[in-house]
């Protein structure tokens, strides 16, 4: 993983360092350079004070005799010094009346120039201030300069005459000017300069590198061997370690880091030994789950065959029950001398109970065989009228006994199933026997059916306007063995042979009533085909197979 310099972390330590120690030298040499030269300057400003000082004192017993040559002499021998960069008097009207440079002598300042300002205000007349000493500092073709003015003071000793006036009238008689030149303190000061920001620069050169060295060994050294690790992890070798022999924070972090990734190779390792016997694990638990499901099947077929055979017994028992007790009374009466006195009624009766109960018997094996039945018969493409209508001619006599209207609802087109016409037929028979038997006191049967809107499926349904089915019976209505008639009337396998046919052609049958608003079964199956696919699927008209009689 590549880092671009300007953004690494080598970088921007080095970078920071410097300008700390860029600041830190910079401000140091600045200050030092400043105390120096300020020190320089006051020794330079003293000088000049005493050198004016000097001259006054040596010149004032020349000045007492008024000899103005030993005077000015003395002041040029002295302004020959290698300082010196002129000594200059001026009177109180600023008349230059002595100078070392002779061009000068004779000339008068200007009071607003830099050397009169001081002592003169702007405008007023020329009189010479009463201030002490002044220091100033001036610049010319030759470099600085520093001057020193101080008052030459009347004193009641020179006056006189024919020299000065009373000091009342007087106090300053002129002004000495001592000037001084300032090159040697400012090459010193350049030197100085240099040199200190020199040894400034070496310094900072010197700490930058101790800087730069102790967090190379101390901070970088082990941040490299960090992302050195992090690249070969991420590239899979899990073995690499971490060497960092620090005790610090970074330590501790190579440390956690070869912890983390000794539990990355330890999970990788239980993984790959997971992976290799995880074939032989799933098949294992599938051969341990495939023998608990045939033992749960088990248990489940026994039971259900435990409550198959107890409900069979059951029904069978009531029955046969009947039929050993006629049999046995027929026989009674048979075995009797007078065989006349039995009346052929009741021996017919008895018979016919006999039959019935027979019949009651048959009816309870056969259905348990079309229960029970699980291949399918012969497929065919069938018409949805013909086998409705072959259902009707089973049960019209049985719905016109009752009372009972039929009408069916059918498309113009007609409606083809892939089917066993004789199962559809016995699925569509109980159910009217069902419908027949909910409406005693008559009503209607309505049968409809069509294809759906996509003409993939056929929906068939049946309804009736009978007593209707409770909601708290309607998931149970299917199960084998389980009727809401009373009386004994029916056995309850009906339902469940039907909706056997119909998941066997691979419908769907449901169940919508309530108590008094009579039922409607709906069943829907895969359709074949629709003939005279130009009709409408909606169109459906009405046929009235039989009208309640009077």
């Amino acid at each position: 993983m590549s880092v671009r310099l300007f953004s690494s972390l080598k970088f921007r330590l080095l970078a920071g360092s410097l300008l700390l120690l860029v600041i830190l030298f910079g401000t140091y040499s600045s200050y030092a350079v400043w105390y120096h030269e300020r020190q320089l300057m006051a020794q330079m400003e003293a000088n000049a004070l005493s050198i004016s000082e000097f001259l006054k004192s040596s010149t004032h017993y020349s000045m007492l005799l008024n000899r103005k040559e030993d005077v000015y002499r003395t002041m040029e021998t002295i302004g020959r010094g290698e300082l010196i960069a002129g000594i200059r008097v001026y009177n109180k009207r600023g008349l230059i009346t002595f100078s070392t440079d002779s061009s000068e002598r004779g000339r008068t300042l200007d009071l607003n120039s830099e050397a009169c300002i001081r002592c003169h205000a702007p405008g007023t007349a020329p009189v010479l201030s009463l201030s002490d000493d002044r220091i100033r500092i001036e610049t010319g073709p030759a470099g600085r300069i520093l001057a020193t003015m101080s008052s030459i003071r009347n004193e009641a000793s020179c006056a006189g005459p024919e020299c000065h006036a009373p000091p009342k009238g007087q106090p300053v008689v002129g002004v000495l000017d001592v000037r001084m030149t300032l090159s040697r303190v400012d090459a010193s000061m350049a030197e100085v300069r240099t040199g200190m920001f020199r040894v400034a620069a070496i310094l900072a050169a010197c700490v930058l590198f101790l800087a730069w060295w102790s967090l190379s060994r101390i901070v970088l050294e082990p941040i490299t061997a960090l992302m050195e690790g992090t690249q070969q992890i991420s590239t899979g070798n899990l073995e690499h370690r971490v060497l960092v022999a620090a005790r610090d924070e970074l330590g501790a972090l190579a440390k956690s880091f070869n912890g983390m990734t000794d539990s990355i190779r330890t999970a990788q390792e239980e993984n790959r030994r997971w992976s290799a016997t995880l074939e032989q694990r799933v098949q294992e638990k599938s051969e341990e789950l495939t023998a608990i499901h045939r033992r749960i099947v088990h248990v489940e077929k026994m039971t259900s065959l435990g409550r198959l055979s107890a409900t069979v017994a059951h029904e069978l028992n009531n029955p046969l029950s009947g039929i050993l007790t006629y049999s046995k009374l027929l026989s009674r009466q048979l075995s009797r001398t007078n065989f006349a006195s039995a009346s052929p009624e009741d021996v017919l009766s008895e018979l016919d109970i006999i039959i019935r109960e027979t019949h009651r018997c048959g009816d309870i094996v056969k259905n348990l065989l079309l229960f029970s039945k699980k291949e399918s018969g012969v497929f065919a493409y069938e018409s949805l009228e013909l086998i409705v209508g072959h259902a009707y001619l089973i049960v019209r006599h049985h719905l016109e006994m009752r009372d009972i209207r039929f009408v069916e609802l059918k498309p113009h087109g007609n409606v083809e199933l892939l089917c066993d016409a004789q199962q559809i037929q016995q699925a569509l028979v109980a159910l009217f026997v069902n419908a027949a038997d909910a409406m005693a006191d008559g009503g209607t049967l309505t049968v409809t059916y069509e294809a759906d809107a996509s003409g993939r499926r056929a929906v068939l349904s049946v309804s009736d306007t009978g007593i209707g089915i409770d909601s708290e019976l309607l998931p149970r209505i299917f199960e084998p063995f389980y009727t809401t008639k009373e009386g004994g009337q029916g056995v309850g396998l009906g339902l469940a042979v039907v909706y056997g046919i119909i998941e066997r052609h691979g419908g769907t049958i449901s169940v919508d009533s309530s108590s008094g608003k009579g039922a409607t079964f709906t069943m829907i199956f895969p359709a074949a085909e629709q003939t005279n696919a130009d009709a409408p699927q909606s169109a459906l008209h009405s046929t009235t197979k039989s009208l309640p009689t009077a």
